[in-house]
């Protein structure tokens, strides 16, 4: 019985992982966006 329910908790465990992963990408792409607008602007500025 214990071996099921280790399997659970890895299972959610797994999942919560997952989605921090997928924050932290998501993150990851609007900080590259932000860059890349910061840049532009500089380019127009100079």
């Amino acid at each position: 019985m214990s071996n099921i329910g280790g399997f659970i908790w890895a299972g959610l465990a797994g999942r919560q992982m997952d989605q921090r992963i997928v924050r932290a990408d998501h993150q990851l792409d609007e900080l590259i966006r932000d860059v890349l607008a910061r840049m532009k602007a500089m380019e127009a500025n100079a």
